[in-house]
This record gives C-alpha cells, structure tokens and sequence, in this order.
C-alpha cells in the first residue's frame, strides 16, 4: 500500500528531500570525464608503490614508519603529475589527518595504557586475583564463574587476543 502511493505521489515518501542515491550517481556519471594520460601514469605510481609496499614488508622487514612514507610520497607524486597547486595538496591532507586524529589519539592512549599496565605488573595482580577469586568456587561453579569473568572483560578489553592473553594463566 505504501509503495502504491509513493509511486503516484513521491511527496508523501517518509524520504522524501532527503536524498535519492541513484540520482546522485547518474547526477556523478553525467559529469564524469574520459580517462586520459595523467590518469594512467596515476595509476601506475599507485600500483608501483603498492608493490614496493609489499616487497618491502615480505622481504625487509617493513613496518608503519616506512608503508607511512611510501603513502606520503605516493601522495606527492600524484600530486605532481596530476598538476594540483600546493595550497590544495595541503588543503585535502589537513581535512584527511583531522577526520582520523580522534582515532588516532584513542590507539595510542589504547596503547599507552596497555604499556602502563604490562609494565608496572598491574596485569599480572588482576590475573592473579581473578585466578584466587575462581580458586574458592567449587568445580562445578568455576565454568560459570569464568563465563562471568569474560563478560565483565569484554566491557574493558574490546580485543579477543588481548583477553585470551590476559586469561590463560587463569
């Protein structure tokens, strides 16, 4: 019934205004352009730097310092090719870095916290008072026990290898 009446009035659709994804793709398409050279030597840069990537990572032992770089200077060099002024380059680079910087600071407050925690013997006391609270329950209560300890962790510790880490002792 409802879609009857949208088909005939589509002012009445509960979306309507809001946006009409297929329009905007043939809206994109009618304004696209033909691929032509400066594309293709994009392309290229892009492919070879992905395959450096690779080597690098497979055969020299490359980590995020050095795929970081290679992204910048891919970055760059179709940026040359592709003729784009330095103010624009910089522009999109701004709106990039800032759209991943909340990201960004909860990894590394994620990561500095783990440090604090592994390196002051912090994980080792909370393992070893979670093995001593399992410890007094009778066996056929320990599997629930461990169950509940996993869901009280799952609110604290998002990541499955760092749980399963953490619990072995347990």
């Amino acid at each position: 019934i409802y879609g009857k009446r949208i088909k005939n009035d589509p002012t009445k659709s509960f979306m309507h205004g809001i946006g009409n994804p297929t329009a905007d793709y043939q809206d994109q398409a009618k304004t696209s352009r033909a691929i032509n050279l400066t594309d293709w030597i994009n392309l290229a840069v892009v492919v070879a730097v992905f395959t450096v990537i690779v080597i690098g990572c497979t055969f020299w032992g490359w980590g995020t310092n050095e795929i970081s770089a290679m992204m910048i200077s891919c970055g760059i060099i179709v940026s040359v090719f592709s003729k784009t002024d330095f103010q624009s380059v910089i522009k999109h680079a701004n709106k990039s870095v800032t759209s991943v910087a909340g990201m960004i600071i909860i990894i590394v407050m994620a990561n500095a916290i783990g440090l604090i925690l592994t390196e002051g013997m912090i994980v080792s006391t909370i393992i070893h008072a979670l093995s001593s609270a399992l410890s007094i329950l009778p066996d056929f209560l320990i599997p629930f026990g461990v169950m509940t300890l996993i869901s009280i962790l799952n609110v604290i510790i998002p990541s499955g290898s760092a749980k399963a880490v953490m619990l072995m002792p347990v």
